[in-house]
């Protein structure tokens, strides 16, 4: 298993000795010292632990595209204010911006 899939407070093997994750990519071994653990690096769960499994997403936390692209509507006219007064350089880019994003999200 990678050791992002490792809860906070979970014991578990890297590199043939035993830490305590910390966050995302801190853990301690059992003498204090901290490590910094890739999050991509594979990990054992400590004899005795479970680990859990991959989170899934919330459908109920999922955002509407209507909202997001209001959103972005508002960042936007916050750049495009930003960057009146500029040269016609920056504003030029600032819209191809705005259109890639869009034709990526395709609106």
């Amino acid at each position: 298993m990678k050791f992002v899939q490792v809860d906070d407070g979970q014991q578990f093997e890297y590199q043939g000795k035993i830490y305590t994750k910390k966050g995302p990519m801190m853990a301690v071994d059992a003498t204090g010292a901290s490590k910094l653990i890739p999050r991509s690096a594979d990990v054992t769960p400590a004899s005795g632990q479970t680990m859990s499994k991959p989170a899934t997403p919330d459908p109920s936390r999922q955002i509407a595209v209507q909202q997001v692209l209001a959103a972005f509507d508002r960042f936007y006219v916050s750049c495009e204010s930003l960057a009146r007064g500029e040269d016609q350089a920056v504003a030029q880019k600032l819209e191809e911006a705005r259109q890639t994003f869009l034709q990526t999200i395709d609106r």
